[in-house]
C-alpha cells in the first residue's frame, strides 16, 4: 500500500500476476487465444484472476459461483466477454473450456469437496485451482 500526501492510497494484487506465471511454470500447451476459460466462483481470487485472463487474451471467461448475484456483479464490472451460468449448471461450462479454474474454498480442508461434474471435459483441458490447503485435491 502507499499513502499518499493527499489522502488517497494505492494498491496492487499480485494474485492475477502469480497465477498467470503459474500457468506458464506448469508445462502445459495452453495459450490464452485457444479458447474459453471456466472459472468457479466470484470472490476476489476470481476477480484477479479474471482480470489476469482478459489482460492475456482470453477471448471468453464462463463463470459460476454458488450465489449468481455474486458472479453477475463481475459480468457488470467486466463486460461481455464474461458469461454467467447458474451454479447448477457449471457442468455445462465444460464442454467448450479450455482452461478451468476453481476460485472456491470447495475442496479445501475442512470444506466440502467440489462436486461439479467434469465428464464435458475435452482431451488437452488444463484444470487447475487456487485450494492451498490440502496441497494435493481430488
Amino acid at each position: 500500500l502507499i499513502f499518499r500526501k493527499d489522502g488517497k492510497i494505492h494498491a496492487d494484487n499480485t494474485d492475477g500476476y502469480g497465477f498467470m506465471k503459474n500457468l506458464e511454470s506448469a508445462g502445459s500447451n495452453w495459450r490464452p487465444g485457444d479458447g474459453p476459460a471456466a472459472l468457479l466462483g466470484a470472490g476476489g481470487a476470481a476477480r484477479a484472476v479474471i482480470a489476469a485472463l482478459l489482460d492475456a487474451g482470453v477471448p471468453e471467461i464462463l463463470i459460476s459461483n454458488r450465489t449468481r448475484v455474486r458472479a453477475d456483479a463481475l459480468q457488470e464490472e467486466f463486460g461481455k466477454r464474461l458469461h454467467v451460468f447458474d451454479w447448477v449448471q457449471a457442468g455445462n461450462m465444460m464442454d467448450d473450456a479450455k482452461l478451468v479454474v476453481n476460485t472456491t474454498s470447495l475442496g479445501m480442508m475442512g470444506k466440502q469437496p467440489l462436486r461439479v461434474p467434469l465428464d464435458g471435459l475435452r482431451p488437452g483441458t488444463l484444470v487447475t485451482d487456487l485450494v492451498y490447503a490440502p496441497l494435493k485435491t481430488r
